[in-house]
């Protein structure tokens, strides 16, 4: 239950938790001359949401569960030759721990409610006034991290305003919708595209959005196009016969070559032969590199996850802020990139485990 009285120094503590907390999730591979800085990143942010809280989240179980399935099925990325790909270790073990207390953050704080609005206020602004005409926009991130970036920011703001329902909280879910519309939009991603459709689906889900708002919100890619005065035929994220597409082919093609000629179960030693050190797409990735165990269990997380907030209101409000970095894992990146998106199906497939157990594991929203 979030406190009635407002602290500045509380607030700016907080922004600054949620600001790691948001480094952990996106920094990714980014390096400065071979250092890379998602190890730092995570013991840092690990730490910090100790010492704020004062306490280990009450949720061993998932926890244990979560290291498990390192050990088990990722353990093998410590022993390829790509010494800078097993770095990702580390942002999935913060990620993992982490996790828990980025909800108690989000109900006991307006400060990420603030820094979301914020952010996406400043992204807009960039792509209106300083990008030009460049439809496929980015901004500090390459467009497919952009708008799992863009969908992040859009999903905080509308988790804290589904739990508050008063004040501006509304009114700053309603204008981030426009923001994020647009600028999802400006990146020209196919997956920005299907993060909108998945999004306004689960606002019609979890928060009962009436659908004369849902058309009007829809109306917006009408209104883009009228403002940038351009083609939806040109439009590249409706433009299925670019390089882009034809890399993600290949990749196809790449896994049909593993399966008849690589190791299947343990997957391959060498998995860049077959899809390089950026397979695009989660499941493709540990199917060649970790082998059927490990993607096996991957399809049951994601199994788990879907059916969960097909079936659990409350754990489909939890997840609004992950949506986009879900579904961003099945059409780019690597591992590098979504490590955090292993943490959050096992966190919601220890959830759907206490939900048909009987277990206390849901945090209330108001």
């Amino acid at each position: 239950m979030r406190s009635e009285k407002f602290s500045v120094i509380d607030f700016l503590v907080d922004a600054f938790l949620f600001v790691l907390f948001f480094c952990l999730v996106f920094i990714g591979d980014f390096s400065i001359d071979g250092f890379y800085f998602l190890p730092l990143v995570a013991l840092i942010s690990s730490v910090f949401f100790v010492l704020r809280y004062r306490k280990l989240y009450r949720g061993g179980g998932y926890w244990l569960v979560g290291y498990f399935f390192l050990v088990v099925f990722l353990g093998k990325a410590a022993f390829f030759e790509d010494s800078g790909y097993s770095v990702f270790i580390f942002g999935f073990l913060a990620s993992v721990f982490c996790l828990p207390y980025f909800y108690d953050l989000i109900d006991r704080s307006s400060a990420p409610f603030g820094v979301s609005l914020g952010g996406l206020v400043v992204l807009f602004f960039v792509a209106v006034f300083i990008s030009g005409e460049d439809l496929r926009f980015n901004f500090i991130f390459g467009p497919t991290i952009l708008y799992r970036v863009v969908g992040f920011f859009w999903g905080v703001v509308l988790l804290s305003s589904i739990s508050q329902r008063k004040g501006f909280y509304p009114w700053g879910a309603l204008l981030c919708t426009f923001l994020a519309v647009y600028i999802l939009f400006r990146t020209g991603s196919r997956g920005a595209i299907l993060v909108l459709a998945v999004m306004f689906f689960s606002l019609y889900w979890v928060a009962g959005f009436k659908k004369k708002i849902i058309a009007a919100l829809l109306l917006l890619p009408l209104l883009f196009s009228a403002l940038h005065d351009f083609s939806f035929n040109e439009y590249r994220a409706f433009n299925f016969g670019g390089e882009s597409t034809e890399v993600r082919i290949s990749k196809v093609s790449a896994v049909n070559d593993f399966l008849t000629t690589g190791n299947v179960f343990w997957g391959a030693s060498d998995p860049s032969v077959y899809v390089g050190v950026y397979p695009h797409n989660i499941v493709v990735e540990f199917l060649v590199y970790y082998g059927i165990p490990a993607f096996v269990a991957l399809l049951v997380l994601l199994v788990a996850f879907f059916g969960l907030v097909a079936v659990n209101r409350k754990m489909a409000v939890m997840m609004l802020p992950f949506y986009p970095i879900v579904v961003g894992s099945i059409f780019s990146g690597s591992n590098m990139d979504n490590y955090f998106v292993i943490a959050v199906l096992i966190y919601s497939g220890w959830g759907l485990f206490c939900l048909v157990g009987g277990k206390a594991f849901f945090r209330e929203l108001n």
